[in-house]
């Protein structure tokens, strides 16, 4: 498949939904250098990325009074959502990548469910309570991340105390249809330690989703269309010495929703419950050249499904995903700057259902990566990275990629080539009625050009030409029987 396009990314005033945060335009004047945690391993400054970067701040969200993540997301540029209403299955793409090949991160945690389709995340609960900020991250990424990576990467940084002593932020409020919102934090900072905890509840009753003119059997749209979401989250730092550091950060909630249709004011309801939890211990030598991460983490979603067509007890899928990292990185900001780690995953799924039975599946993946950042000029910046995964049922493959980035006053060229790969997930494989155990691994390559200009403060633009072709895309067709998950033979071509 070839997909490509010229976007004109972002041309905004002074109160844009999603402004530039005013430290990445002071930094492309050369006045300051904001960070940007995700694009690279070798460098975390605006103007040495290569990347299309999108940055949404906590300012941002207050200014517009979002509540849930997938609202936020809605107006970044290159990023389209689906979901209209709290609770409903949500959709995110990048640039028309797929939601199953976006990468999502919180505080560094990766996130995506075993038990899905594809292995993937769904959006559908997360609130912005406690977010700091959001960075979104557009094309291929698997040469720094790997499998999900393929279309970009959104990463959830979130709040953390910076200030001595104690901090209480609540809020509180309520709508049409019974919706009522709530949320608190406590944050506190004493010396070495850093802590907090937020708490959020959210309950919607309604409309019906179905459409009185088309719902089946005629005027039965007037059922509520219920949602309730309840939460925790946390984060905690210690600076045990001028060169050691270490965090645990984790996130819990507990949603219910109905599922009605447009054409169906059904019973069917969704629950859901979801938690990740992380800790970290960091090395960052005193003239720090030289980083080393160590980071264990894991992320767990149950789904259960009630209805017509479900088991009484409801339609179980459950999965897991447990990683290992380390990351090192040497250099800092000289001449040139070098990256390398690995990790170790483990998914493994559970899944319990009226049409296929149950049936239990895993896979463990070991990967290991490489960076290195060249600075031959001032405001020139090249990287090159590349990444070897080994899967315990397709084996290696391996991913690459390269940046440019050349910072001249308020205006950087960049430009971005390489390669991808997306491993199918376990129900794509195993399910008993829809899985095909001889699929095979996804791959793409792609690249973008492009430019990011400061006009003036509360006033920028980024234009970017991108393109992606990817082969062997794993889909079901619907015009073929059985219905099984299939990989595309034709590799037909999309424009966009």
């Amino acid at each position: 498949m070839y997909k490509h396009g010229i976007s004109l990314l972002a041309l905004a005033a002074a109160s844009p939904v999603f402004a530039q945060a005013p430290e990445q335009i002071s930094d492309l004047s050369g006045n300051s250098t904001p960070i940007i945690v995700t694009a690279s391993r070798v460098t975390s400054e605006a103007r040495e990325i290569g990347s299309a970067v999108s940055i949404i701040t906590r300012a941002d969200i207050q200014r517009n009074q979002i509540l849930f993540l997938k609202d936020i997301l809605q107006d970044a540029p290159g990023v389209q959502t689906t979901a209209d209403r709290p609770g409903q299955l949500t959709s995110v793409r990048i640039r028309g990548s797929n939601n199953n090949e976006i990468l999502w991160l919180i505080d560094g945690i990766e996130l995506g469910d075993p038990s899905a389709i594809s292995t993937q995340f769904q959006a559908d609960h997360l609130t912005s309570r406690d977010i700091d900020r959001v960075e979104i991250l557009r094309g291929n990424q698997s040469s720094l991340y790997g499998s999900d990576a393929v279309g970009g990467v959104i990463n959830i940084i979130t709040q953390r105390a910076t200030e001595e002593g104690l901090q209480v932020n609540a809020e509180a409020e309520a709508g049409s249809y019974g919706m009522r919102s709530g949320g608190a934090s406590l944050l506190g900072k004493s010396g070495a330690l850093d802590f907090r905890l937020t708490a959020t509840g959210y309950r919607h009753d309604g409309p019906s989703l179905a459409d009185p003119r088309t719902a089946s059997p005629t005027g039965s749209a007037t059922e509520q269309d219920a949602y309730r979401r309840y939460g925790f989250s946390g984060r905690v730092g210690y600076q045990a010495t001028d060169t050691l550091s270490l965090q645990a950060i984790g996130y819990w909630f507990d949603a219910f929703s109905d599922l009605d249709n447009t054409t169906s004011d059904s019973d069917d309801t969704a629950k859901t419950r979801d938690y990740a939890a992380a800790g970290q211990a960091s090395y960052k030598s005193l003239d720090g050249q030289f980083t080393a991460d160590l980071t264990a983490s894991r992320y767990a979603a149950r789904r259960r499904y009630f209805g017509t067509w479900n088991r009484a007890e409801g339609d179980l899928f459950r999965g897991t995903k447990d990683e290992l990292t380390l990351a090192l990185a040497y250099g800092g900001t000289g001449p040139v700057s070098l990256a390398a780690g690995g990790n170790y995953e483990r998914e493994k799924t559970t899944q319990i259902t009226s049409f296929s039975g149950a049936f239990p599946a895993r896979v463990n993946t070991r990967s290991a990566y490489a960076e290195i950042a060249l600075r031959p000029v001032a405001g020139l910046t090249l990287t090159g990275a590349a990444r070897v995964d080994d899967n315990s049922r397709f084996g290696t493959f391996d991913t690459y990629r390269g940046t440019l980035a050349y910072a001249l006053g308020a205006l950087k060229l960049r430009a971005s080539y390489g390669t991808g790969a997306k491993a199918p997930g376990l129900y794509q494989l195993f399910d008993p009625t829809y899985g095909n155990p001889d699929l095979q691994v996804e791959t793409s390559r792609g690249g973008d050009v492009g430019f990011d200009l400061a006009l003036a403060e509360g006033l920028t633009a980024q234009v970017s030409y991108f393109f992606t072709r990817k082969t062997n895309e794993i889909n079901f067709d619907a015009a073929v029987r059985p219905l099984v998950a299939m990989a595309s033979s034709a590799a037909p071509v999309r424009r966009g």
